[in-house]
């Protein structure tokens, strides 16, 4: 049975992106942009391409070079390449070795999210690359045997290779012989036993099959509609947009009067902190808190909830909520936000890169934040949206 589930992709790449470290959203967001594109999207692709660009300031290659063999064949079929694009390889006409973007696309690629690949054993020619050299007649005698295997779809003696392999070989014998149906039916029974993150870069690699992916032949054998393509590459930008905010150019008090008035909060923000409270808080609570932070309660003591959005404690609370035996945080934690709240909780964590802010939802899981100021603004952005 296939471990593909289009209802649960898109949430999966969210999640690594909001959640991962720096390779697995890199290897996640490469993915799904991959395969809007062999799926037949290119556009829902090149927005999910050009908002990683924008928020990491990386070249595209940063995201494209785990299967550039795949890229390059799928910008090729499209004619005119995407802006982002520019700068990346062109297919060569005849590549060396029989399909290189595989070894691009395998395991020492890495790093993947867990569960990234099938977990395949080495194909035909990572076996060849690591045995020792034969004998000249010998190896004449290999490459004759080996050249004929493929050609009837078999693989080389003492050979062993993913098994999904034999059915991307046999789509491109019959794209090549000019059997469109028998392709898609194949591309139809690879699908079917694809893993919950397929191997496109397969597929995609093939310069026989650009035309089938192009029209959408891989798209309808996942079940990947219009309206799906559009809602992975929304959720996967969004996602991207949390993970790696622009900064909002104004002071605390601007940030904060902002978001009162978008809410539509009667009267003025709660009275900052003073300083020599604040030193008692920090003195009480055995830890000197991160200095955004710091600058909030500085600015305003607490803030209220608003429809999904949870009440911010005030400094005093601080102390009582992280005493609490109720409520007392995970080591390196400190709860910011109302724990008896029907919202999520926000904590403040302490990790090797310095403070962090955390949403931790029942529903939706934890969303980390790069720092308190990130969360708020990131909280602005929402209102402005949804105003």
């Amino acid at each position: 049975m296939s471990g593909w589930a289009a209802g649960r992709y898109p949430d999966s790449v969210t999640q690594d992106v909001l959640t991962g470290g720096d390779a697995r959203v890199d290897a996640a967001v490469g993915h799904a942009a991959l395969l809007l594109a062999a799926a037949g999207f290119a556009a829902e692709s090149d927005r999910v391409v050009e908002r990683w660009v924008a928020a990491t300031g990386r070249p595209a290659a940063g995201l494209t070079d785990a299967a550039a063999r795949a890229w390059a064949v799928l910008l090729a079929a499209r004619g005119t390449r995407p802006t982002w694009a520019e700068g990346l390889p062109l297919a060569d006409a005849e590549p060396r070795g029989p399909h290189p973007s595989t070894r691009a696309g395998s395991r020492e690629a890495g790093p993947w999210p867990s569960g990234f690949r099938d977990g395949s054993s080495p194909d035909a020619d990572d076996v060849a690359d690591t045995a020792p050299a034969a004998a000249p007649d010998d190896d004449v005698v290999g490459r004759l045997v080996a050249g004929l295997a493929r050609q009837l779809g078999h693989d080389p003696p003492g050979t062993t290779r993913d098994p999904s392999e034999g059915l991307v070989d046999e789509v491109e014998r019959r794209a090549e012989a000019g059997d469109a149906d028998g392709a898609v039916a194949a591309i139809e029974r690879w699908a079917r036993r694809a893993a919950f993150h397929p191997d496109v870069a397969r597929l995609a690699a093939r310069p026989a099959l650009a035309g089938l992916l192009r029209a959408g032949a891989l798209g309808r054998a996942l079940d990947i509609s219009a309206d799906w393509a559009r809602d992975c590459a929304d959720q996967v930008t969004a996602a991207l947009r949390v993970r790696f905010p622009a900064p909002v150019p104004c002071s605390w008090t601007e940030l904060v009067e902002r978001i009162l008035r978008l809410r539509g909060e009667p009267g003025p923000p709660p009275a900052p902190v003073p300083a020599d409270r604040l030193a008692t808080v920090e003195r009480e609570l055995g830890v000197r808190l991160p200095a955004d932070y710091r600058a909030f309660l500085r600015t305003c003591d607490g803030l209220p909830a608003d429809v999904v959005f949870p009440r911010l404690l005030g400094a005093a609370e601080l102390v009582q909520v992280n005493a609490s035996r109720t409520h007392s945080p995970a080591p390196g934690r400190l709860v910011v936000s109302d724990p008896a709240g029907e919202f999520a909780v926000i904590t403040l964590a302490w990790g090797r890169d310095g403070w962090r802010a955390e949403e931790h939802d029942h529903v939706l899981g934890t969303t980390a934040h790069p720092c308190f100021r990130a969360l708020l603004e990131e909280h602005l952005r929402l209102l402005e949206d949804s105003a």
